[in-house]
């Protein structure tokens, strides 16, 4: 493995903070409180009666503003009747119709192709709603009478993620499909998460600090978030945590799935295998079957092969608190990853160089905000 040079002190507060420029780890620490306040900002909507009991729910968004639909998803997957789609693209499924309920979220309100998503949206008709800080999105709504939930301006997107995802089961609620006993969930969500945050934050010692073990455990080397069912969105989430704050390669993937794939690349050389630190991610509640091929897995494949491997239990009754309990552990881990490798987890450099090329060359958001001109006419 390549000498990284000496590692730094994650103890050390200020060492910490020196590279943590917008204070992204208190960011993250306020996750308790900012999760009962983004069902405050959800019960301010009204929604039309012509809302009420869509066919499917379609939430189109990218990256951090993405992942709430994919927690919403797995969250209900084996509750609710109606089927939830995440679209992540320029369009919407040709399926997608009036009786459809399109949820466009975008933290910045700016992001170009839920804008399209948007428009698409608009002018097939269907019940559009959007969440967003600022930007386009909420000048679209303000002229079209399009329902907003207008969430607080976060530092980074990624981190706005209580924003970005409490407020849809409250829009649930709203047009039937969700009784209110999730509230109770939510309010677990946010008891569970302050608990563990004082063994996450800088001042927790890395011994007992669960988030920095991981960050040492994976400095060197490529993460492997491995997930079932409702852990699905969250390794998604982790991995893609790493990509941003961290500034690294991560990979994620499922059970059962991997056991039908992923597992044989294993056999592989150990100098192609060591190079990764594997984290999965488990239930005290596992399923027979699930909990026995992860075992399995971790004995026949993962244990001797892979550089390293950790596991993070998610905690808590509900499953909401479980799958959130999860993400808190990552997001803190992977932004001490990011300083072990001297970075500034709030940048995100190559982003942005993409975001001016493609402003530049396609003018994406002013073709839209052309396009959604016309619908008011």
């Amino acid at each position: 493995m390549e000498d990284f040079g000496e590692i730094l002190d994650l103890d050390d507060v200020s060492l910490v903070s020196s590279f943590d420029s917008m204070d992204l780890i208190e960011e993250e620490a306020d996750w308790p409180a900012r999760c009962l306040d983004a069902i405050k900002v959800g019960d301010k909507v009204d929604l039309p009666r012509s809302y009420e009991d869509p066919s499917r729910i379609v939430v189109c968004g990218m990256g951090g503003s993405a992942i709430g639909g994919d927690y919403l998803k797995f969250w209900l997957l084996t509750e609710l009747k109606v089927p939830i789609i995440v679209s992540r693209d320029y369009v919407l499924p040709a399926f997608v119709g009036k009786e459809d309920l399109v949820i466009c979220v975008s933290a910045s309100g700016n992001t170009e192709e839920t804008l399209s998503a948007f428009y698409e949206g608009m002018k097939r008709g269907c019940r559009v709603l959007v969440i967003t800080s600022n930007g386009f999105l909420e000048t679209f709504c303000d002229d079209l009478g399009v329902p907003l939930t207008l969430i607080p301006k976060p530092k980074q997107p990624r981190f706005a993620l209580p924003y970005l995802f409490f407020p849809m089961p409250v829009v649930l609620e709203k047009v039937g499909l969700l009784s209110s006993d999730w509230r109770k969930e939510a309010e677990e969500v946010a008891e569970i998460l302050k608990k563990n945050r004082d063994h996450l934050i800088v001042k927790a010692p890395l011994e007992e600090n669960l988030a920095k073990k991981i960050a040492m455990e994976a400095y060197g080397r490529i993460p492997l978030v491995y997930g079932f069912r409702h852990y699905s969105p969250v390794a998604n989430r982790i991995k893609c945590e790493f990509n941003e704050n961290s500034k690294v390669l991560a990979v994620n993937d499922v059970f059962p799935e991997i056991n039908h794939n992923t597992i044989v690349g294993f056999e592989a050389k150990d100098a192609l295998t060591k190079i990764f630190t594997t984290i999965l991610l488990r239930d005290y509640d596992e399923p027979l079957e699930i909990k026995t091929r992860i075992e399995t897995t971790k004995r026949v494949a993962i244990e001797e092969k892979t550089g390293s491997l950790i596991e993070v239990f998610g905690e808590g009754k509900s499953l909401l608190a479980r799958m959130f309990s999860a993400t808190f552990v990552g997001d803190f881990a992977s932004i001490y990853l990011a300083i072990l490798y001297e970075k500034d987890p709030a940048t995100i450099i190559t982003i942005d160089k993409l975001k001016k090329e493609l402003k530049e060359k396609v003018g994406t958001q002013e073709k839209i905000k052309e396009a959604v001109n016309k619908l008011k006419r």
